[in-house]
């Protein structure tokens, strides 16, 4: 059996997802939670996502402005004042990524260039002491991720070697471990119980090396008792991955991707089982077993939307999914399949905080939560010496 997903051909499910995501469209309520040179921030860190608890409060990385330092800044609930993790200071020099629990624990990743003795994952305490979770220099694209409840995951595989690391309170537990099938990591989630989805590259037994969206739930998974949903991909496929607490996986494709199946699918073999071609799009879907045809439900597709560029991507509980991408040839965030009533930011249009324009040409999306807010970052790229970014929390 082929299964065809195309412009203009969505299954009933997808349809409906699209129409209640469209027809709910209305403008945008934003917070500015930080910018540059004000409430003690120095430069705010452009290539560091901000994180968001369920609680609205937002954790954020840049500089001190009165001393230069790097640090985490958490804010955004009851006042204009930040608090202040100050990593430079400790010795934490290139924290590349930050998340941020329910219960107020951070989790970060500081991983300088070249290593150092402290390349790792660090969490900060409720007492302010920052201690190490795993040290190892860590694989840069997608470094970490924590859920809302405070279970953690990140990777250091790199070429063949290291493992995908599971935190959860009974101590951090090596979940996928590269050699012989697993060769690097890409984008990687978490949901509350600890189930992970991974996108990586892999050894196919049908396909020879491969990219793929993987489901991981014990220590020490291998492939024929690990879920998916992109299996057999060309390596130069990149999925950005997001995963929810019902265990939905939303991800972007930036490519056309057919997915072959076989009959059996492990050891290799088998005999062909139809196929699944998805389009360059948004979708979600619920993981199947490895060699299982899944069913993707559409959120949005480059040609019958008009999109193009998909980037990071996240999906609440709700069923809310909020993605990067391109429409018009302006960059922007998006909730749905139509650019003009389900856009969120779009480069070109300025957001308004009182009478103030915030105008911007850069914006990349942050991380979503579960009262459907999401945080995000923008700036003016024509202000080269001062770059003007901006911390955003949105009601989308």
């Amino acid at each position: 059996m082929n299964h065809l997903l195309r412009a203009g051909v969505l299954p009933t499910l997808g349809l409906a997802l699209a129409l209640l995501q469209g027809s709910m469209a209305h403008a945008a309520s934003f917070e500015l939670i930080a910018r540059n040179g004000a409430v003690g921030v120095g430069m705010i860190d452009f290539n560091v996502r901000p994180s968001i608890a369920e609680s609205g409060k937002v954790a954020f990385v840049g500089t001190r402005a009165s001393n230069g330092t790097q640090a985490i800044f958490i804010g955004g609930i009851s006042s204009t004042s930040l608090g202040v993790i100050p990593t430079g200071s400790a010795g934490y020099l290139a924290v590349q990524s930050v998340q941020l629990a329910n219960d107020g624990q951070v989790v970060f990743g500081n991983n300088p260039l070249p290593p150092t003795a402290l390349s790792g994952v660090y969490r900060r305490t409720s007492s302010g002491a920052i201690v190490a979770l795993h040290q190892s220099p860590l694989t840069k694209y997608g470094l970490l991720r924590m859920s809302a409840n405070g279970a953690v995951v990140f990777s250091d595989i790199v070429n063949g070697a290291g493992a995908v690391y599971r935190v959860l309170p009974g101590g951090t537990k090596e979940l996928m471990i590269a050699g012989g099938t697993f060769y690097n990591t890409g984008q990687f989630d978490i949901d509350d119980t600890g189930r992970v989805v991974v996108q990586a590259e892999y050894f196919d037994p049908n396909a020879g090396l491969a990219r793929g969206v993987l489901w991981f739930n014990q220590p020490g998974e291998s492939l024929p008792t690990a879920d998916s949903t992109i299996e057999r991909a060309n390596i130069g496929v990149q999925p950005r991955v997001a995963v929810n607490n019902l265990g939905q996986v939303a991800f972007t494709l930036n490519s056309t991707v057919t997915i072959q199946y076989f009959n059996p699918p492990i050891p290799g073999g088998g005999a062909p089982a139809g196929s699944l071609t998805l389009e360059p799009g948004v979708y979600v879907a619920q993981p199947t077993p490895f060699g299982v045809p899944f069913t993707p439900t559409p959120v949005a597709l480059a040609s019958a939307n008009g999109y193009s560029d998909f980037g990071n991507v996240d999906i609440s509980d709700q069923g809310l999914v909020v993605f990067e991408a391109t429409a018009g040839g302006k960059a922007g965030i998006f909730k749905g399949p139509n650019p003009v009533l389900d856009a969120i930011a779009v480069a070109g249009t300025p957001i308004m905080v009182g009478n103030v324009a915030f105008g911007f040409s850069a914006i990349k999306l942050g991380q979503l939560n579960n009262q459907g807010q999401l945080t995000m970052l923008t700036r003016p790229v024509a202000a080269i010496a001062n770059p003007g970014a901006v911390v955003w929390r949105v009601q989308p």
